[in-house]
């Protein structure tokens, strides 16, 4: 399976945040390791603008990692993703590729478990799925709800408040950014990361990290 990194030049909540060096060696190489200790993934691409990331993927890993240069007007912080991904695949099979279904690894997941890509790449398959996203659990969602201007609570009008123990209420479950196992015609036609066939694949808190902050580069560095 081919398998997409995608790496933006310039981050909002970090700047340079993909080559802030994690236990000595720059974030997106982290799960560019990742994605060479999987059994599933036959090729890696990084897909960045960012000329830096370009020549410290080509020193370090020469010939294991293929480069794909993101066009500037897929490069903005408004690009969106799926936008991005569709254009890697389509672009890759325009040179003769035959690619039907791919993952991504976003590089802000330094904490992922590579069995965990090879796990949900087989429950991909095993589900016939379109679209597989790692999630993490989370509070019951009757649990959540808004604080306006003067910090009172407000209830979301689709959910039904409760103060019932924990126990007795189920867990909701949110997307971690981690893993995505992806259908490329589906995708290309829907534009939409849920469908029909899709399923959530969860990982332990222990590895869910995604970094979008200071704060969370610093915990990275501790739990690394």
């Amino acid at each position: 399976m081919y398998c997409i990194i995608p790496a933006r030049k310039g981050s909002v909540g970090i700047k340079n945040k993909n080559i802030k060096i994690i236990k000595s060696k720059p974030l997106i190489f982290h799960t560019i390791d990742h994605a060479i200790k999987s059994k599933k993934i036959s090729k890696i691409i990084v897909n960045t603008n960012d000329n830096r990331i370009i020549r410290m993927v080509n020193k370090a890993y020469n010939n294991r990692v293929e480069i794909f240069k993101r066009p500037n007007y897929l490069a903005s912080s408004s690009s969106s993703a799926i936008d991005v991904y569709i254009h890697c695949i389509d672009q890759l099979n325009l040179l003769g590729s035959k690619i039907k279904n791919f993952c991504v690894l976003l590089p802000t997941s330094p904490l992922r478990n590579p069995k965990d890509i090879d796990k949900s790449i087989n429950y991909y398959f095993h589900k016939k799925a379109k679209v597989v996203l790692s999630v993490s659990k989370n509070h019951p969602i009757e649990y959540l709800f808004k604080l306006d201007k003067n910090n009172k609570i407000q209830s979301y009008n689709f959910i039904k408040n409760s103060i019932k123990n924990r126990q007795n209420l189920k867990n909701s479950f949110c997307g971690n950014g981690s893993i995505y196992i992806l259908n490329h015609e589906s995708l290309k036609n829907k534009k939409n990361y849920f469908t029909d066939k899709t399923y959530g694949y969860e990982i332990s808190s222990l590895t869910d990290l995604d970094i979008d902050n200071p704060n969370d580069l610093r915990i990275a560095r501790k739990l690394i």
